[in-house]
């Protein structure tokens, strides 16, 4: 069986939508005849941890873990914090961002942290590559973006040893919405580090066509023929004899972080104006979060207008989520508030749509929202839209009450197909065939 090094930071027991991706390829790709070599970091480095999903990675595969320094771990401690843990840098960002002292380290962090806060596993893992590369007999180097700190390093190992590597985008990187402004020097030294290592990789894989497009027409290239769409996608194994959490109340879900450009407050908005011509909504609607909450949404999700109808799950494994998703009347689908989020393509939309229920997505820009309207899967409101969120609720909310279907409509299965997390593995080894064959 051919041997390909995944250096990918996120890796069970790391939890959370980061880690999916990649676990599901190392789940699949040893029926395609390739047998993933893991270099990732160490538990301790991992802010969300899921410690049921180390039991879909495949007997033999080799995990091998290396230190990782987190810069802002560093940082947090220099001004007296202590953790043992990774922060969330969603919430760091809207946490510093409403002080000028906050403001001032923000800016040196984003001018100096290049290309991100896991700069300093980049030694750590080059090192550990060169020794996996020659140990194991390594055909091929994978690695998956963010950090992308993991694909310098994998850029460097790859050109050391004379391999060929694939450069995986689950997210944009100096185009994603979440990208910290840098001063000018440091965008362009950062802009021409991605260039070139986009330039340098056999091949590139990302979510969606947007992000290499975006890529395209901010650097000319990756070429079509090195470029390629792999969505993310569901596991139907995850939803084998899975059990949903059977719900008496008309109950929306959502699952996934909340922070101040991700906050449910249309949502909540608009629940409150229902509840005002619909009273008995307020004991008979549950609305479930389940994920890590930052910046200001704590105070919004603690109204004691919502006392009794939002319940709040930190973390929780990820079957067990699913199950509540299964459950669910409504699914909650929140794309962010700013710019590039037409590039978002999350991963949790995939998994909404296995579980059949309608979804409700609070923005109408992106290819999330495309897959929504092409599917039939659910609404698609636009961003602000309070009015069109309360005329939806009212529909759902008077059809659950009389035991009809939200949604009329099922989606076509031929897409849901398309997301299969076995197909994508599938795919992804025909191209590392393919890569071998050109680098012969």
């Amino acid at each position: 069986m051919k041997k390909v090094l995944f250096i990918a930071y996120y890796f069970p027991p790391a939890g959370g939508s980061a880690v999916q991706r990649i676990l599901k390829f190392v789940k699949y790709l040893p029926r395609h005849g390739w047998m993933p070599v893991i270099l990732t970091a160490r538990e301790k480095d991992y802010a969300l941890t899921d410690h049921s999903l180390t039991a879909e990675v495949p007997h033999g595969v080799r995990v091998v873990r290396t230190a990782a320094p987190d810069l802002y771990r560093w940082y947090g401690r220099m001004r007296g914090e202590r953790s043992e843990t990774s922060p969330d840098l969603a919430a760091i960002a809207d946490r510093e961002g409403r002080s000028w002292k906050g403001r001032l380290a923000l800016a040196v962090r984003s001018a100096f942290f290049i290309p991100d806060a896991r700069a300093g596993w980049i030694p750590f893992a080059f090192r550990r590559a060169g020794k996996l590369i020659q140990e194991e007999g390594v055909r091929l180097v994978f690695v998956s973006g963010p950090p992308f700190s993991g694909t310098l390093a994998a850029g460097l190992a790859a050109a050391r040893y004379g391999l060929p590597w694939v450069s995986d985008y689950r997210d944009p990187w100096t185009q994603a919405y979440f990208y910290f402004k840098r001063p000018s020097w440091s965008r362009r030294w950062e802009e021409t580090l991605e260039s070139q290592l986009i330039r340098r990789a056999s091949a590139l894989t990302a979510i969606n066509e947007k992000i290499i497009t975006g890529l395209r027409e901010k650097y000319g290239f990756p070429e079509p023929g090195r470029a390629h769409i792999i969505h993310n996608g569901y596991d139907p194994e995850d939803f084998e004899n899975l059990h949903p959490v059977k719900e008496k109340r008309f109950t929306i879900v959502y699952t996934g972080t909340l922070n101040t450009r991700m906050n449910p407050g249309m949502l909540l908005e608009a629940v409150r104006r229902l509840a005002g011509e619909m009273p008995d909504l307020k004991d008979r609607c549950r609305i479930k979060f389940i994920g890590r909450i930052g910046g200001d949404v704590m105070p919004m999700l603690q109204d004691p207008f919502f006392k009794g109808m939002i319940e709040l799950h930190v973390h929780m494994a990820h079957r067990e989520c699913l199950g509540h998703a299964q459950g669910a009347h409504l699914l909650l689908l929140i794309i962010p508030r700013s710019s590039g989020n037409e590039l978002i393509m999350t991963g949790k939309l995939f998994e909404y749509l296995r579980t059949g229920n309608p979804i409700l997505c609070l923005s109408d820009s992106g290819d999330a929202a495309d897959v929504i309207r092409r599917s039939g899967s659910g609404f698609v409101l636009t961003d602000g839209d309070i009015e069109g969120t309360v005329r939806i609720l009212r529909e759902s909310y008077r059809r659950w009450k009389q035991g009809r279907r939200i949604l009329d409509t099922n989606p076509d299965p031929g897409l849901l197909e398309r997301f299969d997390r076995r197909r994508s593995a599938r795919i992804l080894a025909c191209l590392f065939d393919e890569i071998l064959k050109k680098h012969r």
